[in-house]
């Protein structure tokens, strides 16, 4: 099968605007990437995953090698199918699936689950946040060949339970006003115990950590095109005439109109008829996640580090 890249929507296209590739010089592609891949047929089916994919949780625990098995994945994990995807990051995968460039920000790994299946009994990582950006690939006769997931690490937590729960109620309550002792009482600490542990496992503060993740997503639901600017706020729970608006300008340096505009102006979210077509009514979604503090870009992504010395 003769395949490309999208040509427009991802800078992947712009490597080889007009270079086609077979199926195997694909692959071969994504091995020298120092990212995750996984590769989906238009079923939602895997069919391929990259050394880096087996290697992502090996590079966040010091090399101490825990690798992922191809085997558990490809031919069997269908994304599409996938019950722990929420109802919502689901439309977005369908939007990639119908041809359309999506980014999701911030996505948490179902770590539990990964180390049981993989079977890394001893693996330190309790939380880990990436940034998945998921691509269409189209064959000579525009019809959708597969869909490319490139999923790069911005955050992993190592060795304490309790930040991780923490962590996850954070994630899980983030419309909501930030409440310091409900989240502290999720991680089992006091108030003031908890701030302190927080910030020097995370490196932010716990008000701090959900605030950049209502940031971001916010910025997802502003390229809602059903929604206006003031729905998008109400979706996130936030006022729009309120000082997040404002905090908004001052993280981004746009209003949130502004945002929405340029956001729509990028091919990533301009439509591209394919075949065959899925799903036209999933929302697409497209943001520009910045790390957090102490989360950089793989290879190597540095995780914050849990001695239990400092239990």
């Amino acid at each position: 099968m003769d395949l490309r890249l999208p040509r427009d929507a991802t800078r992947l296209g712009r490597i080889w605007p007009d270079q086609s590739v077979d199926g195997r010089g694909l692959r071969d592609f994504f091995e020298l990437l120092p990212f995750a891949v996984n590769l989906f047929d238009p079923d939602g089916t895997s069919v391929f995953v990259n050394q880096a994919w087996t290697r992502m949780f090996d590079q966040v625990s010091a090399g101490c090698g825990y690798l992922l098995d191809p085997k558990k994945v490809v031919g069997s994990y269908n994304i599409l199918s996938d019950r722990t995807v929420s109802p919502s990051r689901l439309a977005g995968w369908m939007e990639a699936f119908s041809g359309r460039t999506v980014t999701f920000p911030s996505v948490g790994q179902p770590v539990a689950l990964i180390r049981q299946n993989h079977r890394l009994d001893g693996l330190d990582v309790v939380s880990l946040s990436q940034d998945v950006t998921a691509f269409p690939v189209f064959d000579q006769s525009e019809g959708l060949a597969y869909v490319a997931a490139i999923m790069i690490t911005r955050q992993a937590v190592r060795g304490r339970a309790e930040i991780a729960r923490a962590i996850a109620y954070l994630e899980a309550n983030w419309r909501e006003p930030f409440n310091a002792a409900a989240a502290a009482d999720a991680a089992g600490f006091s108030t003031r115990h908890f701030a302190r542990e927080f910030r020097k496992y995370v490196g932010l503060s716990p008000h701090e950590y959900q605030l950049r993740y209502r940031m971001a997503r916010l910025r997802e639901t502003l390229c809602d095109p059903a929604l206006s600017v003031s729905q998008a706020f109400a979706a996130c729970g936030m006022d729009y005439s309120g000082w997040l608006a404002r905090l908004f300008r001052e993280r981004t340096g746009l209003t949130p109109s502004e945002f929405r505009r340029q956001a729509f102006a990028s091919p990533a979210i301009s439509a591209r008829p394919v075949k065959p077509a899925l799903a036209k009514s999933a929302k697409a979604v497209r943001t520009n996640q910045t790390g957090q503090a102490r989360a950089t870009d793989p290879p190597g992504a540095s995780a914050v580090s849990i001695s239990d010395a400092a239990r």
